[in-house]
């Protein structure tokens, strides 16, 4: 999933930022008397001394970093006022806050090997003994278990071009017309409640907005054209966004009861505009009101099984009778 023109990289946001804090890890390091020139920090960068050049002016324009350049020597060092770096004054609870964010994130997550390398690299400059609490805490700490795999998802390219608001063709796998080429515009990328990731995008063959599943994305390109926001169209998906992507379609009345066990879990999640989150005497939680669609809300419902009713709703109740009840042929066959 390489994008088509890897120079993008030189002013592309993310990595962008992973330049300027690795100039400024360089300088940091600067032995007394050593010299640190552009070339030496390109070669750092794996960049050019252009890009390098401009990260500089970036990191030195309104103070944003303490880089002064000696004209005499020809180099670059961290200036003293009264910056530290890197900012590390570690604790036991934030050693136990940073092997709880380890232990817990997927390796199927998106950009998953840069995020766990970056979280080691974080844990490399604590003590001994930090690192000893560290790895205790995520020996007993379980990782989610993901059934699809996002590792290899292209989110940093997504992420990109939504905030450069340029057009990308995917070559994206669809469930219901199969695989294909899509000219899209990313808005925003989302991990929904139940783990799955999507980019919001505007389709220019279906001329409406649609969430686009990452790990269905075989390839991206970019095409070099910038697209402008159609606020309007995205205001009003965003205001249907649900769980599972969003609940659109004909309007649905919807009155789910979720037992005690799973309760926190309807309180926590985003429903979307027309329901409502109720709390009940006994413990357990309600969901009610008119949803735009049931594409998106039965497999919350299935998901939890006998512990999530429909008490309410005879269109939606009915949906799940008849899966269920096709379910259940498709075994006894």
């Amino acid at each position: 999933m390489k994008p088509s023109n890897p120079r993008r990289d030189a002013t592309d946001a993310l990595p962008r930022l992973t330049r300027l804090f690795k100039i400024l890890t360089v300088l940091n390091s600067r032995l007394p008397g050593e010299r640190i020139g552009r070339q030496k920090l390109a070669d750092a960068c794996e960049s050019s001394v252009i890009t390098v050049q401009r990260d500089i002016e970036l990191l030195t324009s309104g103070s944003m970093a303490p880089v002064d350049y000696d004209p005499s020597e020809r180099t670059y060092k961290i200036a003293e006022r009264g910056w530290k770096f890197p900012v590390a004054s570690w604790t036991a609870e934030d050693a136990l806050a940073l092997s709880l964010a380890r232990g817990r994130f997927p390796s199927t997550a998106p950009h998953a090997g840069s995020i766990l390398r970056a979280f080691d690299k974080i844990a490399g400059q604590l003590s001994p003994a930090l690192q000893e609490l560290v790895d205790q805490c995520a020996a007993v700490l379980q990782t989610r278990d993901e059934t699809r795999d996002y590792s290899g998802a292209p989110i940093a390219i997504l992420v990109n071009s939504a905030i450069r608001r340029e057009t990308v063709e995917i070559d994206y796998e669809s469930q219901s017309s199969g695989r294909g080429q899509r000219l899209i515009d990313p808005y925003k990328v989302e991990e929904t409640s139940s783990g799955m990731w999507y980019a919001h995008s505007w389709c220019h063959r279906n001329k409406s907005i649609r969430s686009f599943a990452l790990d269905r994305i075989h390839e991206i390109t970019f095409t070099g054209k910038v697209f402008e926001r159609r606020e309007d169209a995205w205001n009003a998906f965003a205001s249907e966004l649900g769980v599972h992507s969003g609940l659109r379609g004909e309007a649905t009345t919807v009155d789910l009861l979720f037992d005690v066990e799973v309760a926190s879990y309807a309180r926590r999640t985003k429903w979307g505009d027309g329901l409502s989150v109720v709390d009940q005497p006994d413990g357990t939680v309600r969901v009610t009101g008119i949803a735009s669609g049931t594409a998106g809300i039965l497999p919350e419902i299935l998901r939890w099984r006998r512990l999530c009713e429909v008490v309410g709703g005879p269109e939606l109740r009915q949906i799940v009778i008849d899966e269920i009840e096709a379910m259940a042929q498709r075994y006894k066959q």
